[in-house]
Formats: C-alpha cells, sequence, structure tokens
C-alpha cells in the first residue's frame, strides 16, 4: 500500500518534472507518463502543494476515489474490547462504521470506554473521508498499547455520527459482539510479527 511519500513510485515509465506556480517553483510535484492514452496530461503530487479544493470545499488526505465510501451505522449489538484480557469498551449502541476493503470498525461514546485506562497521543492522522484523528495510547506505556484508539473530534460530514466517539484496532484488541469472540483481522496496521505469520489469503487491505 502506499501512501503520500511514495510519489516517486509509477506503474509507467515517464519522467519527474518541477512546477512552478505564481513564481515558486515546487521540486518534483509533477510527472509526466510516456503513454499515448495520458498524452499531454502530468500527474501532480497530492502533497507538494498547500491545499487541495474540489469546488468550494477543501479535500484532505488525499483525493477521494470514486469507488470508495464509508457508511455509518447505529448498531444494538452488544460490543466488547478488551486487550491482553483487561476490558477497554463495552456497549450496547455503538456505532459501526463500513469503508471500502476495510474490516469494520466499531466506535463507542466516550460513556462506555474506560477512560482511565487510556492516555492521549501525539500521534495524528488524516483520512479523506472521515477528517482528522487523534490517538489513545494504554496508561503504561507498553509498545503493544501504543496508539491502540483514536477518535475525530471536528470530523467530515460523513463521518459526523462518529464524532468523539472511540475506536479500538480490531487488529490489536480482542473483539466480542454479541458474546461471539472475533477474529482479529490482518491488515497493513497489524503488528509486523502478526503479518508475518499470517496466511497471505487472509490478508485485508485498504
Amino acid at each position: 500500500m502506499l501512501g503520500p511519500s511514495d510519489f516517486g513510485i509509477h506503474t509507467c515509465p515517464g519522467m519527474v518534472v518541477d512546477l512552478e506556480v505564481d513564481g515558486v517553483t515546487l521540486p518534483q510535484a509533477g510527472f509526466v507518463p510516456v503513454d499515448q492514452d495520458l498524452a499531454g496530461m502530468v500527474i501532480l503530487d497530492f502533497g507538494a502543494f498547500d491545499s487541495w479544493w474540489a469546488e468550494e470545499q477543501e479535500t484532505v488526505g488525499h483525493a477521494h476515489d470514486p469507488f470508495k465510501r464509508i457508511e455509518v451505522l447505529t448498531s444494538s449489538r452488544l460490543v466488547e474490547v478488551s486487550h491482553a484480557g483487561v476490558l477497554l469498551a463495552a456497549g450496547a449502541r455503538p456505532k459501526l462504521l463500513l469503508e471500502t476493503h476495510l474490516p469494520p470498525r466499531w466506535y463507542f461514546p466516550p460513556e462506555h470506554v474506560e477512560l482511565s485506562l487510556l492516555t492521549p497521543s501525539e500521534t495524528r492522522s488524516t483520512c479523506a473521508y472521515k477528517g482528522h484523528a487523534s490517538y489513545y495510547s494504554l496508561v503504561g506505556g507498553s509498545p503493544a498499547g501504543a496508539d491502540i484508539a483514536w477518535h475525530y473530534p471536528d470530523p467530515l460530514h460523513d463521518a459526523e455520527q462518529v464524532r468523539d466517539h472511540i475506536c479500538f484496532w480490531a487488529e490489536r484488541t480482542d473483539l466480542v459482539i454479541d458474546g461471539q469472540p472475533h477474529r482479529r483481522p490482518v491488515t497493513p496496521w497489524s503488528r509486523p510479527e502478526e503479518q508475518t505469520a499470517a496466511d497471505p489469503d487472509t490478508l485485508e487491505f485498504g
């Protein structure tokens, strides 16, 4: 899976070029592909620019994929999240966030989370569909508990229903839904040792 720093990786031959905008040079911000179907086109590096806009709405993280979306559903399932045998969250009215190609994510209101077990992290991330996330780690500073949960204090419109709700990595915690344990999905966000040990046919990629 490629991130914003992987702009130099391309699937066709071409030439990386500098761009000049209002007298300011943006080094290696463009790529001119050698492909007759893309003749006259320049691929732009999203991260090289200060901001991107779709009409009057700013695009964050990356451009939207027309084949990807999120959906937030109110659930009546009893969902419990634990780590190393310690209960972190439990509630019967979580929000279920479904995102294309990703495992289901369960978001809990703060009152259903053992907040005394969490401490704010300095980690931040950005999702083009949900907005800017802030993270929590487990109190105690263990590597396994680092950045184990996140929330969106000011989400984008499509994720408004999970505002200030807290979600835990299903890849790093133990999930029980309506009394039934669920296996941990293996994704690019799983611990390296879990990715290594996993059957390649079971990998779930974003």
